[in-house]
């Protein structure tokens, strides 16, 4: 679990470095998972920002990293 986190972590700082993240987008990230019991009061435009972000990052994380190992986080 530790690691899991750790490796995320990193996965989200790369994308924040690469401008694939805004410091905006990395908030909602972070308080989407912390509000988890309220998610049912999000607007629908900020499901569909939720949701758009997430592609983006699983598509990014499918990628191929330079040592070949590869993110399998969402």
């Amino acid at each position: 679990l530790i690691e899991r986190a750790a490796l995320l972590r990193h996965f989200l700082d790369h994308c924040t470095r690469h401008g694939i993240l805004t410091g905006e987008d990395l908030h909602l990230l972070v308080q989407f998972e912390l509000d988890e019991s309220q998610n049912a009061h999000l607007s629908n435009a900020t499901r569909q920002r939720m949701k758009r972000l997430l592609g983006k990052l699983r598509r990014v994380a499918q990628q191929p990293l330079p040592d070949s190992r590869q993110l399998r986080l969402f």
